[in-house]
């Protein structure tokens, strides 16, 4: 039980450290663990050209 809680504990660590690079690089955080029938986004980002970016975390 605690191996799988520090894996998402992680992951979460890195769902943390990637929005924030991004966002010293000028993306905009729109959502973080978007789910929706077909799955999970761990982070929805807008560029700072307006693009739509979906990024999957992987620590």
């Amino acid at each position: 039980m605690s191996t799988d809680l520090s894996r998402v504990a992680l992951g979460r660590w890195g769902e943390r450290r990637a929005a924030a690079e991004y966002a010293r690089r000028g993306y905009r955080l729109v959502d973080a663990n978007w789910s929706g029938s077909g799955g999970e986004l761990d982070l929805v980002l807008e560029a700072p050209e307006g693009t739509l970016v979906f990024c999957e975390v992987k620590t």
